[in-house]
C-alpha cells in the first residue's frame, strides 16, 4: 500500500447517543463502513482510480508523485466526501433531497462523511449528490470491492479489519429483484402533463433572466394542463367515458403542441442571446439539454397516447416510453402477489453464508431469467 501526502480534515469525536436499537446498529454499521474503507485501503484505491486513470501501473512513490498535482490533491477529499455521501444515501435508501436535509442536521452523518468541521459546517445540496453520483464508475467500483473481498479468505488480512474468522465463499445464494424507477404509474396522458410541466418550468426559468417571448403566462397554461388531467381521471366511471377522455384527450394535444412551440422558440432565443444573461456557458447547455430532451420525445408521446385512448389500439412493449427522464426503464414481470408488473430495472444479487454480498450486476434492456446468469455468474466468483 503506498501512502499519499494528503492531510484529510480533523474530524470531530463521534457523540455517544444512547438511543433505540435501530439507531445503535445503524451507527454500528457505519463505523464498521469506516474501518473497512480505511483497513483495506478500499477507500483510497477507488478515490485514486477516479484522480489517476493509470493507477495500476503508478504504483511507486516516485511515479505518484511525478503524476499527482496539487489541483488532484485538493480534489481527493472533495472525491473522498463524495464516496462516502454515496454509500450513506444508498444505505438510507432517501432521495438526494431528503437525504440532503438529513446530512445537514445529522451529527451521525456529517461525521461519516467528513463534513463536520471545526467552527462550521459545510452543507451538501441535493445537486451535488447527484453529481457525486456520477463519479464513480461502476464497473471500476465492482472490480475493486471484489479485490478487498477475495483478501478476506485470508486469515491475518481479515484479522486486520476485526474479523474473527476469514469469509467463506463456497456457499452462495443468488437472486433477482427489481429496482423501481421513481416514476408515475405510465399512463399515457399523464407523460403529456409531464412533458408540459417540464417545458413550461425551463421556460419560466428562462424568463426569470430577463430572456422573454410573446406567449400566455407559464401559469395559466399549466393550470390549464392540469385542469385537463382532473377533468381525465374524473371521466373514467362516468357515462360515456370513450367518448369523453377522447375529447379532453385531444385538447391536451393541441395544447401540449402549443406549449412544444413556445419551449422552441425560447430555445433559440437562449442560443442567441444567453450572453446577455448571468448563465455560464454550461449552464445555458444544461437548460437547452433539458428543453429538447422533452421536445424530441413530445411528438412520440401525443402519438402514444392517441393510440392508445383515441385508436384504441395497443403498442408493443418495446416501443413504448414509460418515462421522459429514465430511458432505461423497463417493464418487468414477476407475477408475486402485490406486485405482478414492476417498472425499473432487474437487479441480481449473489450472498454468501454470513450475508455478505459478492456479487451484483444491473441490467439493462435485458429479460434473460435467473438460470440462465448461473454460470455468467459461477465465473466472475472464480475470477
Amino acid at each position: 500500500m503506498e501512502t499519499v501526502a494528503f492531510q484529510p480534515d480533523l474530524r470531530l469525536a463521534l457523540p455517544n447517543v444512547y438511543g433505540p436499537l435501530d439507531y445503535r446498529t445503524f451507527r454500528e454499521i457505519l463505523i464498521q463502513i469506516d474501518n473497512i474503507l480505511i483497513k483495506l485501503d478500499l477507500e483510497h484505491q477507488l478515490i485514486m482510480d477516479v484522480l489517476l486513470p493509470s493507477y495500476e501501473e503508478a504504483q511507486t512513490k516516485e511515479a505518484l508523485r511525478s503524476s499527482l498535482t496539487k489541483k488532484m490533491m485538493t480534489r481527493y477529499g472533495k472525491l473522498k466526501q463524495a464516496l462516502r455521501c454515496n454509500i450513506a444515501r444508498h444505505l438510507t435508501g432517501e432521495s438526494y433531497r431528503a437525504f440532503s436535509l438529513r446530512l445537514a442536521d445529522s451529527t451521525l452523518f456529517q461525521w461519516f462523511t467528513n463534513t463536520d468541521e471545526f467552527s462550521r459546517g459545510n452543507s451538501i445540496s441535493k445537486s451535488a449528490l447527484e453529481r457525486y453520483e456520477k463519479y464513480f464508475d461502476e464497473e471500476t467500483v465492482k472490480d475493486r470491492i471484489q479485490k478487498a473481498l477475495s483478501e478476506l479468505s485470508d486469515s491475518k488480512r481479515a484479522s486486520e479489519i476485526g474479523l474473527h474468522e476469514t469469509v467463506d465463499f463456497q456457499k452462495t445464494w443468488m437472486d433477482s429483484t427489481c429496482v423501481k424507477a421513481n416514476i408515475h404509474y405510465p399512463v399515457d396522458w399523464v407523460l403529456l402533463r409531464d412533458a408540459t410541466r417540464s417545458l413550461l418550468c425551463t421556460i419560466k426559468t428562462i424568463r426569470r433572466q430577463g430572456l422573454k417571448h410573446r406567449m400566455p403566462s407559464p401559469e395559466s397554461l399549466l393550470k390549464q394542463i392540469n385542469k385537463y388531467c382532473i377533468a381525465m381521471s374524473h371521466t373514467r366511471r362516468k357515462k360515456d367515458s370513450k367518448k369523453r377522455r377522447k375529447c379532453i384527450l385531444r385538447s391536451m394535444k393541441k395544447l401540449s403542441q402549443c406549449i412544444a412551440k413556445h419551449a422552441k422558440r425560447y430555445s433559440t432565443l437562449v442560443e442567441e442571446k444567453w450572453s446577455q444573461t448571468q448563465w455560464s456557458e454550461v449552464q445555458k447547455n444544461g437548460v437547452l439539454t433539458r428543453i429538447n430532451s422533452i421536445l424530441s420525445q413530445l411528438p412520440e408521446a401525443i402519438r402514444q397516447a392517441h393510440e392508445r385512448i383515441i385508436g384504441e389500439r395497443q403498442i408493443k412493449t418495446n416501443e413504448k416510453i414509460l418515462s421522459l427522464y429514465d430511458q432505461d426503464v423497463e417493464i418487468i414481470v414477476r407475477g408475486k402477489a402485490g406486485s405482478e408488473v414492476e417498472f425499473g430495472q432487474r437487479l441480481l444479487l449473489v450472498e454468501q453464508t454470513d450475508g455478505l454480498l459478492i456479487d451484483w450486476q444491473l441490467f439493462s434492456k435485458d429479460s434473460s431469467s435467473d438460470s440462465a446468469c448461473v454460470q455468467p455468474t459461477i465465473k466472475r466468483l472464480q475470477k
